[in-house]
């Protein structure tokens, strides 16, 4: 149990970057926010062309002018939020910490809190959604599943009632099927939407903190020590990814629109695999700040981590 508590303890720590207790007051909707450099971001998305970031103590920010400047919206939530998607311009939805769903119907400007039955109230790491069907998982095997757009949510077991695995990340798989990814090498597969998991056999122990499903089918898992693992057929076999002999924790990947894929993490960490090519280059940004989420903006690449919102490439903070 001890053991257990101590991989939570690293998962919390990598996926929320904030641990703390304190409670924050609600955010006033359209408030401008200037020091951005000084909140904790841990999820990035786009809301039709809106940019929304979500991060510690509930807090949501929006931007309507490419990063430019940011407001915050309006959040009903004190928990540290972990991850940010949207269906469609309007409709998002939002997960973190104490089994926290918020949902937002106006491209994230205000949310709402969605009551699920948690009585225990688990960290929640991860949200997929597609169309009205979403998904999101988390904490000791939180498993949650929503058919109209995440108004309501019904609690599901993955592979029977004892699982409690700590699942980090959902990623589709191509046809139809999901992958999930978590502690100790977990790693689950279902192919018809997730309705019906399995278990699919993993090429690594350690755990896993995220995802990555890739326009052409293929998914990365990722997480510590620098592993990260590739898998063209649906989880059926997988290949190490080679980083140069990196030890840092990935936190996150991205797939932009010019073919790169990027993974990224602890200390810098930057790796790229360019258009075509079946490898990639680890290297570590200048100011080692931990990267958790990345976002392509135009030509730029918008970072978010335990030090705030950040350019690649610029001095400038974005503010």
């Amino acid at each position: 149990m001890m053991a257990r508590r101590m991989i939570l303890g690293a998962v919390l720590a990598i996926l929320a970057l904030s641990a703390g207790s304190a409670v924050a007051e609600p955010a006033l909707p359209e408030a401008a926010v200037t020091r951005i450099e000084r909140l904790r971001i841990t999820a990035l998305a786009y809301a039709g062309k809106r940019i929304v970031a979500a991060g510690e103590r509930g807090r949501i920010l929006i931007s309507n002018d490419q990063g430019n400047t940011w407001q915050s919206a309006s959040s009903p939530s004190s928990a540290s939020l972990t991850a940010v998607a949207f269906s469609s311009d309007q409709v998002g939805l939002a997960v973190g910490h104490n089994g926290t769903i918020l949902r937002s119907e106006d491209g994230g400007k205000t949310w709402l809190t969605v009551n699920i039955d948690a009585k225990d109230q688990p960290a929640l790491f991860a949200v997929h959604v597609d169309g009205p069907r979403a998904i999101v998982a988390g904490a000791y095997g939180a498993y949650y599943a929503s058919s109209d757009g995440g108004k309501t949510w019904q609690r599901r077991s993955l592979l029977n009632a004892d699982f409690d695995r700590h699942l980090t990340g959902i990623a589709a798989a191509g046809k139809g099927q999901l992958i999930i990814a978590g502690e100790a090498g977990t790693l689950l597969r279902s192919t018809d939407g997730g309705q019906q998991w399995a278990a699919l056999k993993s090429p690594y122990e350690g755990s896993f903190f995220g995802i990555l499903g890739l326009k052409n089918g293929t998914v990365i898992a990722y997480g510590m020590r620098g592993q990260a693992y590739r898998s063209g057929d649906a989880g059926e076999h997988w290949q190490r990814i080679d980083l140069g002999g990196s030890s840092n924790a990935l936190q996150g990947g991205r797939e932009l629109d010019d073919g790169r894929v990027l993974l990224y993490g602890n200390d810098g960490l930057l790796a790229q695999q360019g258009p075509g090519q079946d490898h990639f280059k680890a290297d570590k940004l200048p100011t080692r700040r931990t990267l958790a989420a990345m976002l392509p903006v135009g030509d730029r690449l918008l970072t978010a981590g335990p030090g705030g919102l950040h350019w690649i490439g610029e001095d400038r903070t974005a503010k």
